[in-house]
């Protein structure tokens, strides 16, 4: 055990041979750090102690009152492990360079743009990763101050680069890009404060919002706005004479899938009167009126599915 023989040097009784041997049994603990089976018994708060009771040493610092370990010692192996780390960090602590240390991690070292391998990865190429400041691909810091995270690269035969940017310009604020390079050139898409979307070309969507709220394509507006006008009334459309195929008083109903319009001019003497009911049951009436004139004519529009009939007409029309 090289730990110091507590003696009190009293310089009216220590003679200079007992304090040069006083002094050699300090140096040697301080210098084994108080090494031992046990605690010295002159430790205070602080005091820094290595026990090799067992193996591997323990390495303790004394608070005063209990011993707090700082890790492990391996004599034989010459390695150190910290109390209290994870097999992680530990493995981490025992690499014998900052090669081994990157290897460990997972991680790659980038050199200018030539990227390291790390054995093991499971896609056929390279990937790495890293933080700079500036345009990784021209170096230029065209505005404020920007932080880069940057991934780049080789899988399965294609060369792919991107990285997300984060901008600060005076007047402006923070915005965020995301640059992506591919086999058909560099593509940028900015975020701003605002929510404000740039990007370099039409943005692609799914071909049909699901809710209220998705965005929806150009295509997908125009089509709905094609169909809307394909079956409005009078698209496609032509006026015929249906007098020889309708009976007065019988219940006709619109089984197309547009809306027809009907126009009837009644008889010399009566008037034109007509009915319509959305559901069969119930009928609303239409034409006819006070003046011989005006009470001859009636026009009137039968949605999709709706039903409706006339009396005795000397003309029935309809745009169907």
């Amino acid at each position: 055990m090289t730990q110091y023989q507590n003696v009190t040097i009293d310089p009216t009784v220590t003679n200079g041979s007992q304090l040069a041997s006083n002094i050699n049994s300090w140096r040697e603990a301080t210098l084994s750090l108080h090494s031992g089976v046990a605690r010295p018994a002159y430790a205070t708060a602080g005091t820094m102690w290595i026990s090799t009771a067992s193996t591997p040493w323990k390495l303790y610092v004394f608070d005063g009152v209990n011993d707090a370990p700082l890790g492990e010692i391996d004599p034989a192996g010459h390695a150190f492990v910290s109390a209290g780390g994870t097999d992680f960090t530990n493995d981490l602590m025992t690499a014998a360079d900052s090669a081994a240390a990157r290897d460990k991690l997972g991680a790659q070292k980038k050199i200018g743009y030539e990227p390291v391998d790390k054995a093991g990865d499971t896609a056929t190429g390279t990937i790495e990763s890293r933080m700079a400041l500036g345009d990784p691909e021209t170096g230029v810091r065209s505005i404020g101050n920007r932080v880069v995270l940057e991934g780049r690269g080789d899988v399965d035969g294609d060369n792919y680069r991107g990285w997300l940017e984060v901008e600060e310009e005076v007047g402006v604020g923070a915005r965020m890009k995301i640059v992506l390079i591919g086999d058909d050139g560099r593509k940028e898409f900015l975020f701003d404060q605002s929510g404000r979307l740039e990007t370099p070309g039409p943005l692609v969507l799914p071909a049909a919002p699901t809710a209220d709220l998705h965005a929806a394509t150009k295509k997908y507006v125009d089509d709905a706005e094609a169909a809307a006008v394909e079956t409005g009334l009078g698209v496609g459309q032509t006026w015929q004479e249906m007098k020889d195929e309708r009976t007065p008083g019988t219940v006709y109903q619109n089984t197309g899938d547009k809306p027809i319009m009907v126009y009837i001019f009644g008889s010399s003497t009566g008037y034109a009167y007509a009915s319509v009911s959305s559901d069969g049951v119930t009928y609303e009436a239409i034409g006819g009126g006070l003046s011989s004139e005006n009470g001859k004519r009636a026009y009137f529009i039968v949605p999709v599915g709706h039903y409706y009939r006339a009396g005795a007409v000397n003309s029935w029309l309809e745009l169907r």
